[in-house]
């Protein structure tokens, strides 16, 4: 929704309400009363939309002309077009289901208009037109088949969709104008959407007759919807006749408003009456801005007690206008009155000059001028021959116009030299849209000269229409679909530096333009394109996507050429998004943010480009390719095989005139007949002329010889280019030649980067100490200085041999470059260079002990572009072997657990063979790995990896941290099976070795203190485990400086408020968890699995506190977060069903929390196992839940299962094991299957046990629950222990909290308890 004013007022609850305002006839008031109501309720600080639906004769827009930003409605969308752009996308959907349209669709906000009005209390009004009022919108109108659209079942789904999607807005009121009479268009504002209809009615017997049809019709199809009944126009004047009509109304009109009493009636129709007004026949104003709503009898007080009755009594104290809005509403009506004055009047004509690349400069001009008296007039396609006769030339300025056809006829005017036939009398105005500095005969003189650049928008509109005299109003509302300022910049985006030397390419650029529909509201299919490496595929994305930039929120680019570089792609876009957003996305894998994009989830993102440079081919990046939606997909690629749902431009060689344009910029002096034989012989490859330019330009020479070199043959092999780049490859070798002469260490650098990532290789690589180290011997001052370095990088970029792109902080350099240059090596230079290059990236990686610092992220992040375009898989340096490892444990620290998984599985399909599968590497990779698998929920895989590394290294003999390290995740594995004792055994084994290893402070061994708590969590006692989370968090709290914080701190404070909530101390729990999700969502984010684990706790601590209102929705939203990242059988999706179930009983919604429990069952069953103890505590839930919902003997069997569950993983007297028999009492005793005195025996035995602090303590809820079971197994005379009760109880818990109220009802009743479950 738009950020600037559509949220629902703070005050306000539930969903927005729908009235729509009928009548049968036109000119009954009906929209005046609207525009009049909306405002009143506006003004009582409520948040209102009013959408104009009298698409035939709409004129809402008339009252609200004053304060709309926009006066002329020809491209403004609205309704007509979102049904339109919905009735187009289903039409290319080959599906029968159209509902996956409906998010985009129905997406009624990105229409909506803010008035230019603040209302007290923080009201806000919001206007939604009917469509482009343009030229073709009665036949657009015409054209659309709105009996078959509001008939079919297609058509019936999407107006529900949009209902519902109405009611969930963030507006309090949404008022419709309707459509008169019978009309489909009207039977959709009365039938499918309204809560509400108001039937304004003039008192004739056509118009209470057409009323009491419509009313009978709603009454038919819609029963719920409410009715009210207006009399407009009331003229007292002609007072016989008004009182016949009146009885008129009342006999067809009263049985439909469900009103009985007569009193109630008579007051009802007295108050439902607006008089007659003669003085707003001549115009549409505003009543409610000229006249006083406390006089009576008026026509305002009319219309508040009209707006009154539709809110439900919602309106208070409205005020009049003071003199001051008064005078300044009128100052408005003024303006308006000459604005349209001027429209009307003889216009004045201008003609636009401008380069290619400025159109959509020239666009927005246009679109600015368009709704004043200003016209626009074409130049004709050959503007140096003659111009049209006009007012004014505007030639716009920038550095593009220079050799271009505008540009020619811009220099003849301000040189006063004739322009074909043309007047001569033209005012030439220069608009700056460019900083750079121009030519003298593009300069203008102050008074002539407009400047755009750099200016802000509202700063643009004034400088440009100001010149022209023109009042400026206000700042338009930004509309999402319009033609948006040029000189905006995307709010994320990531493009590196734009081609200040691009030429040509005018047809390419000009079908990419016309191939995506840049109004946001239709869906455009990818467009592809392709071509031969070399040919410009990238230089034409790289320009469209800056020339276009300001028409997108988002522009992305996403390095397409492995799976691994799309996929760090997309996680740096996740992570832009969430900064940009508030947090609000959740997580950084992929497929939730392609849906956040396709169905426009991020109001301020709506509008967004992603371009794929490099695509292997459509197979390889088709599932990465956001499919429908209000984005668009550009694509480069070698490959010119792509389906027919992919626009495909195949991207030729120069032509003539565009080589010569470039290198006549690149080669000033020699003859345009020698620059295009030059460009001749090279094929007029784009790439290749720039090398070639770049050679000429760094070894002066005439072109005629240079040609005679590159015919000599005289180069080294290239067996390995294919022959298409043959030309080429002479070019770049005479560079690469001359490279060396002049720059051994330059020539260097380029042979190892030559094996890094074709995206770019990061700058702290080539500045790093071991790239230096390396380039050393070529040049021994680097080690004196870094400007040295840069010296060597600007001869790589005066060869054209490599780029240092400054936005991305990288060296980029062009696939067939890196080609060229590995082709020239021999094979042992090759497997050297390549060493040599993993060696430097080795080098980079901090040791095991640093690694986890936040600090080190960008290093493992530019590491992690190299790992497979390096070969570093292959190599059989340990060093490497250790990067890997690392590199690994950074993937899945950084919650790319896929992608850990991946490279892990990758590497140690190699390192088995070579060098072992007890290799130390190999051995410590199966940790990492297994890591990750217990991460993504693949427990039994983990288990496998790190038993094998453990027990291995053990035997090896390895060094003890290696072995301590390995089995701190083989103990976690163990508590994921269950086995929870041995677990126990191994992390106090575990913590004590490396306290003594690597010391106590250390990173390993705070981690095994908090698997050490864990353990004791389960084990020991919950006590104990807060004991050791506690210490493990003070250490954690000593060693995190503030500029590198560490959010395991605050992961450590999180758990620690679980474990609070699960002793029973809820306002710690809460504080702990409150402070623990704050921080967590600041230093990683919303969506980081750490954050979401926060939230959850804190949603069920809310739960246990008696606040399921809102912890619920806590547990809702990380449960979504859960489900899309990584699906509903994923261990942390089903403990958050669980919680929710425990929500749901809370609210005593008991049906619903066994069908969430029953389903989460299966779950636990099929990742877990049968006899899990985790699947007994899901199981024992159930039974209780079973049991309030009378299914006593389901429940009997599922609460005899868990007992025995978590009786064999734990012991009886076990705190888990004691709720479990408590459920299982609570069955036996409603089946009547024992004896009273046996139930009581166990009630007693049960209470002891979790009396006990190992379990759950004295005054825990499930202690008093266990004491009240017990008190309703035993005589009424126990007295005393029912004062204990009652007694904790008051004490415990607040006064209106449900299970104090069900511990201390009497009888006492049986009462169950339902358990959580926690992490491994």
């Amino acid at each position: 929704m738009n950020t600037t004013g559509s949220a629902r007022a703070a005050d306000s609850s539930g969903s927005a309400k729908i009235i729509s305002f009928y009548s049968f006839k036109g000119g009954a008031g009906r929209t005046m009363a609207l525009a009049n109501a909306a405002w009143i309720i506006a003004s009582q600080g409520k948040s209102v939309l009013v959408i104009d639906w009298d698409l035939e004769a709409p004129d809402l827009h008339l009252y609200y002309g004053a304060f709309l930003p926009v006066s002329d409605f020809s491209y403004s969308d609205g309704v007509l077009d979102m049904f339109s752009a919905f009735a187009d996308a289903a039409a290319v959907v080959h599906d029968d289901d159209l509902r996956a349209l409906h998010p985009q669709h129905t997406d009624f906000e990105r229409y909506q208009v803010d008035l230019d009005r603040k209302f007290p209390n923080g009201g806000r009004l919001h206007y939604m037109g009917p469509g482009r009022m343009d030229d073709e919108y009665a036949n657009r109108l015409a054209a659309f088949n709105w009996t078959g659209f509001h008939t079919s079942d297609d058509g019936q789904d999407f107006l529900e969709a949009l209902r519902e999607r109405l009611h969930d807005s963030d507006y309090d009121y949404i008022l419709i104008d309707s459509r008169t009479g019978f009309s489909d268009g009207a039977r959709i504002c009365t039938l499918a959407l309204p809560d509400k209809v108001v039937i304004a009615l003039t008192m004739n017997p056509q118009a209470i007759q057409g009323a009491r049809k419509i009313a009978e019709l709603i009454r038919q199809y819609r029963p719920t919807t409410e009715l009210d009944f207006v009399q407009m126009r009331v003229d007292q004047n002609e007072r016989d006749r008004l009182d016949q009509r009146f009885v008129e109304a009342r006999q067809a009109l009263d049985p439909y408003l469900g009103i009985t009493d007569e009193n109630a009636l008579a007051t009802y129709w007295g108050q439902m009456r607006v008089p007659y007004v003669p003085y707003y026949t001549y115009g549409e104003e505003l009543a409610v801005m000229r006249e006083d709503p406390r006089v009576s009898g008026s026509i305002v007080a009319a219309y508040v007690q009209l707006a009154d009755r539709i809110t439900g009594g919602d309106i208070r104290d409205v005020q009049p206008p003071t003199a001051a809005e008064y005078h300044a509403y009128r100052r408005l009506l003024s303006q308006r009155e000459r604005l349209q004055a001027e429209q009307e009047s003889v216009p004045c004509t201008v003609t636009l000059l401008h380069a290619p690349n400025d159109q959509l400069w020239a666009d927005w001009i246009g679109e600015l001028l368009r709704p004043t008296r200003i016209q626009i007039v074409p130049p004709g396609d050959k503007p140096a021959d003659a111009l049209p006769d006009t007012t004014y030339v505007l030639a716009l300025l920038s550095p593009h116009l220079a050799g271009t056809r505008a540009g020619e006829t811009v220099a003849r005017l301000t040189t006063s030299a004739p322009v074909g036939s043309g007047p001569g009398d033209q005012r030439v105005i220069g608009v700056r849209v460019g900083t750079a500095r121009f030519a003298p005969h593009f300069e203008f003189g102050r008074q002539n000269t407009i400047t755009l650049d750099g200016q802000s928008e509202d700063m643009a509109r004034q400088e440009l229409l100001g010149h022209f005299g023109l009042h400026v109003d206000a700042e338009p509302e930004p509309a999402w679909t319009a033609l948006r300022f040029p000189g905006l910049r995307p709010t994320v985006w990531n493009l590196s530096m734009r081609n200040a030397g691009f030429v040509g390419r005018v047809d390419q650029l000009d079908a990419l333009q016309q191939g995506f529909d840049c109004s946001g509201v239709g869906y455009s299919p990818p467009q592809v394109l392709c071509g031969l490496t070399g040919v410009g595929k990238r230089q034409i994305a790289l320009e469209y996507a800056h020339r276009f930039a300001s028409q997108y929120d988002l522009v992305w680019w996403v390095s397409a050429a492995t799976a691994e570089s799309i996929q760090d792609s997309f996680t740096k876009l996740a992570r832009a998004v969430n900064d940009r957003s508030d947090g609000r996305r959740s997580g950084e894998d992929r497929q939730p943010l392609l849906d956040d994009l396709r169905q426009g989830r991020h109001p301020e993102l709506r509008r967004w480009l992603l371009v794929f440079d490099g695509a292997v081919n459509q197979q390889e990046i088709e599932e990465y390719i956001p499919t429908g939606g209000t984005g668009h997909v550009l694509i480069t690629s070698n490959s010119m095989e792509w389906a027919s749902e992919y626009a495909k431009h195949a991207v030729a060689p120069f032509t003539p005139q565009e080589s010569l344009a470039l290198l006549s910029h690149r080669l000033p002096g020699p003859a345009d007949e020698e620059l295009l034989r030059l460009a001749e012989r090279l094929g007029h490859l784009p790439i290749a002329e720039e090398a070639a330019a770049a050679v000429l330009r760094a070894c002066p020479q005439d072109i005629d010889p240079y040609i005679e070199v590159l015919d000599s043959g005289q180069m080294a092999s290239q067996e390995a280019v294919l022959p298409e780049y043959r030309d080429f490859t002479q070019v770049c070798r005479l560079a690469y030649d001359d490279l060396r002469d002049q720059s051994p260490a330059a020539a260097r650098l380029l042979d190892l980067c030559a094996f890094l990532s074709p995206d770019g290789v990061g700058m702290n690589v080539v500045q790093s100490d071991g790239m230096v180290e390396l380039l050393k011997p070529f040049d021994p001052e680097l080690g004196d200085s870094v400007f040295t370095l840069y010296r060597h990088l600007h001869l790589l970029g005066k060869q054209a041999l490599a780029v240092q792109d400054l936005p991305s902080q990288t060296l980029r350099i062009q696939r067939v470059v890196q080609d060229l240059v590995r082709s020239w090596m021999s094979e042992e230079e090759r497997d050297s260079t390549r060493a040599a290059a993993l060696g430097i990236l080795a080098s980079m990686v901090p040791n095991d002990l640093e690694r986890h610092r936040p600090k080190h992220h960008d290093t493992f992040m530019e590491l992690d572009k190299h790992v497979i375009v390096s070969g570093a898989v292959d190599s059989a340096d340990p060093e490497v072997h250790r990067w890997l490892v690392s590199q690994v444990y950074h993937r899945w620290m950084s919650n790319d657990w896929k992608g850990a998984r991946e490279l892990g599985e990758r590497v140690l399909e190699r390192w088995r063979q070579t060098p072992g599968p007890d290799d130390l590497m190999t051995l410590r990779m199966e940790s990492q790995l297994g890591a990750a698998c217990r991460l993504l929920g693949d427990y039994r895989t983990a288990l496998a990896l790190t038993t094998h590394a453990a027990t291995t290294l053990r035997r090896n003999g390895s060094n003890q941290a290696d072995i301590l390290l390995a089995r701190r995740g083989y103990a976690a594995d163990l508590r994921a099976a269950g086995r929870f004792g041995e677990a126990f055994d191994e992390d106090r084994g575990t913590f004590s070795g490396l306290q003594e290893a690597i010391g106590e402070n250390a990173n390993g061994t705070l981690a095994a203190s908090h698997n050490l708590a864990l353990s004791k969590f389960y084990v020991e006692s919950v006590p104990a485990a807060i004991l050791q989370e506690q210490q493990a968090h003070e250490r954690r709290e000593q060693g995190a400086p503030d500029k590198d914080p560490d959010p395991k701190r605050w992961v450590s404070y999180a758990h620690l408020g679980t474990y609070y909530r699960e002793i029973g101390d809820l306002d710690t729990s809460v504080r702990y968890l409150t402070e623990a999700r704050n921080h967590l969502n600041k230093l990683l984010n919303s969506g980081s699995h750490h954050t979401l684990g926060a939230v959850a706790s804190l949603g069920m601590t809310m739960v246990r506190q008696g606040d399921a209102l809102h912890g619920l929705p806590l547990l809702k939203d990380a449960y979504v977060a859960y489900r899309d990242r990584w699906g509903e059988e994923h261990p942390r999706t089903m403990s958050c069903r669980v919680s929710i179930a425990i929500g749901l009983h809370a609210q005593a919604r008991t049906a619903d929390a066994v069908a969430y429990t029953r389903d989460v069952l299966g779950h636990y069953v099929d990742v877990f196992g049968d006899d899990h103890p985790f699947t007994g505590i899901c199981r024992s839930n159930l039974a209780m839940y079973l049991l309030g919902c009378g299914e006593a003997e389901e429940a009997e069997e599922h609460a005899g299962k868990a007992v025995l569950q978590l009786k064999d993983a734990f012991d009886r007297k076990h705190r888990y094991t004691l709720v479990a028999r408590m459920n299982q009492n609570n069955c036996v005793a409603a089946l009547g299957l024992v004896p009273v005195g046996e139930l009581a025996r166990e009630d007693q035995d049960i209470h002891d046990g979790c009396k006990k602090p190992s379990a759950w303590g004295e005054s825990h809820p499930v202690t008093l629950t266990a004491m009240a079971n017990l008190l309703a197994s035993r005589p009424p005379a126990d007295g005393e222990l029912a004062a204990s009760l009652e007694r904790k109880v008051t004490e415990y818990f607040p006064k209106d909290h449900g299970l104090a109220r069900a511990l201390l009802a009497e009888p006492y009743q049986r009462i169950g308890a339902d358990l959580e479950v926690q992490g491994v």
